[in-house]
């Protein structure tokens, strides 16, 4: 039999590793149990939140929505009239006007669209577009689909949201947009949410949840975006009414009706080949006159060169005629005119690359005009072949 002999701090030591041992399996036991509660508490948020909401039947049976009531600007105290509607799956328009001032975006199911005094109309595209889209499909559905649409819930921590204790919920889709919501942790209401749109974050603060069609419903939002806040009162929260298609549609400015797309784009087209056959017609001289100072601090002219200037598809060409105040020899005329003509075949190639890269513009705008007003997308697909002498595509 051998024995070991240990020091009383040795022992110590092999106490507290058997203690430390004993204790890990526990530690991994219990990192596993907080991750699994982590995730299941997102869930358990999301169903008393449905609960407290009215239900999931309840909230189900709404297919459209509409509600108006008054805006007021924090900043200046500026007030004006609002409204929005949303109709399934994913029709959304909001619209206000304070002091003349409107503002109105829309999301007719297939690209968003953003018009205000300030800058008129245009389509929402990129991280904009892309954001607004998913926001047309929230204020349809919420998180009802987020399994469907496999998005993903993630618990993300407490707030205080105006004094009241809240607990946050994070949604992600599948295209990494984030929503981030705050749930009341009392009532379990949606008291906040942070949507993205394109580099700024719309953050709504909801209260005064009334009951509609047993729905709850808040009748008092606040909207920051950026460093601008606004006050929302709804008289009224409605739903399943009727809510015309074109509301959600892109705008006719002014309600005129659009142009005859055909007889436009021929327009332009004239218009564009009498400019080109004027600048051809156009010829002028340019005289470049080359002086230095002399030992006695004068100008003295050293040399000069005459060029005639014409145009080639639009391109300035300058052609050396005279070198002080003398014509050119054969020589000289023919290596200026081999200058000329690689110049000339440049300007062609370069115009043929130009003609690809304004194809595949063009191929983009009729995209947008198929999805913004399809209703005349034959026309101008039409007067776009007429204009470019095709037959198809």
């Amino acid at each position: 039999m051998r024995y070991q002999h240990h020091s009383s701090f040795e022992l110590m030591l092999l106490h507290r590793l058997r203690q430390t041992v004993s204790v890990l399996p526990g530690v991994v036991i219990l990192l596993a149990l907080v991750g699994t509660a982590s995730a299941q508490s997102a869930d358990k948020v999301i169903k008393q939140a449905l609960k407290a909401k009215g239900g999931e039947k309840a909230l189900r049976n709404v297919r459209a929505w509409q509600a108006q009531g008054t805006i007021k600007r924090v900043g200046d105290g500026s007030t004006g009239k609002y409204r929005a509607a949303a109709t399934l799956p994913n029709l959304y328009t909001e619209i206000y006007d304070i002091q003349g001032f409107e503002v109105s975006v829309g999301y007719n199911g297939k690209s968003g669209w953003m018009r205000d005094s300030r800058n008129g109309l245009r389509t929402l595209t990129g991280n904009a577009g892309r954001d607004f889209q998913l926001e047309a499909t929230w204020r349809n559905t919420r998180w009802l689909d987020y399994k469907k649409d496999k998005s993903k819930l993630l618990a993300a921590g407490q707030s205080n949201i105006n004094g009241r204790a809240a607990i946050i919920v994070l949604l992600t889709t599948v295209k990494g947009v984030k929503i981030r919501m705050h749930f009341d942790a009392a009532s379990g209401l949606l008291i906040r949410e942070e949507i993205p749109a394109g580099e700024l974050t719309r953050i709504f603060d909801y209260a005064d949840h009334r009951a509609i069609d047993g729905v709850m419903e808040p009748h008092a939002v606040k909207l920051t975006v950026g460093p601008d806040s606004y006050e929302i009162k709804l008289d009224q929260v409605t739903h399943n009414l009727p809510v015309e298609r074109t509301t959600f549609d892109f705008p006719k400015v002014l309600n005129e009706p659009l142009p005859d797309a055909q007889a436009l784009m021929k327009e332009v087209g004239k218009n564009e080949e009498e400019i080109d056959q004027l600048l051809e017609k156009y010829t002028y001289t340019e005289t470049i006159t080359k002086r230095e100072l002399d030992q006695s601090g004068q100008l003295r002219d050293k040399d000069s060169e005459k060029f005639e200037l014409t145009f080639f598809k639009g391109n300035r060409i300058r052609r050396l005629i005279e070198k002080n105040s003398r014509p050119l020899s054969a020589d000289e005329t023919e290596k200026e005119s081999r200058r000329i003509e690689k110049r000339v075949r440049e300007l062609e190639k370069k115009e043929t690359e130009k003609e690809k890269k304004a194809q595949k513009e063009e191929m983009v705008q009729w995209m947008l005009v198929w999805l913004e007003n399809p209703e005349v997308f034959p026309a101008w697909v039409s007067a776009r072949r007429k204009a470019a002498g095709r037959t198809g595509f």
